[in-house]
C-alpha cells in the first residue's frame, strides 16, 4: 500500500514539474510575439493623439525594406479609430539584441495619412 501511494505522489510531482518546465519553454519561445501586442497598441495610442486600438493582428518573418539592422522584422496590422473614422495600417516592428525597434511619430502621421478607411461614422440628425 505504501508503495502505490509512493508511486502516485512520485507521479504526480514528475508530471506538475515537465507540465512546468514545457510552459516555460513555450513562454520563451513566443514572449517577444506576446509583448508585441501591448507594445503596438501603447505606441500608436501615445504617438497619434486621439487614436483608440481596436485591434492588433502581426504577421511574423516581414519582407518589407527597412533602414535597420534587426533580427526579427514584424508586419504589424492594427485597426484604430480616430476622429470619427476606423483605420487601417500596417507598420514594421523590429527587434535586435533583445532592444526592440518601433515607428517613430512621423512613420505614424504618414501612415495615418494613408491609411486604409474602414469605417466612417456618422452623426445622426434629430
Amino acid at each position: 500500500m505504501k508503495k502505490i501511494i509512493l508511486g502516485i505522489i512520485i507521479g504526480a510531482v514528475l508530471t506538475i514539474s515537465l507540465q512546468y518546465a514545457w510552459n516555460y519553454y513555450q513562454y520563451l519561445t513566443y514572449k517577444d510575439d506576446a509583448n508585441l501586442f501591448e507594445i503596438a497598441k501603447y505606441d500608436l495610442e501615445n504617438k497619434l493623439k486621439g487614436a483608440r486600438v481596436l485591434d492588433v493582428v502581426i504577421g511574423p518573418n516581414s519582407k518589407a525594406t527597412v533602414n535597420y539592422v534587426y533580427d526579427k522584422l514584424y508586419d504589424v496590422d492594427i485597426t484604430y479609430e480616430k476622429d470619427g473614422k476606423i483605420k487601417k495600417i500596417t507598420a514594421q516592428y523590429g527587434i535586435s539584441k533583445g532592444t526592440w525597434i518601433v515607428p517613430n511619430n512621423t512613420d505614424f502621421e504618414i501612415l495615418d495619412n494613408k491609411a486604409k478607411m474602414i469605417y466612417e461614422k456618422t452623426k445622426d440628425k434629430i
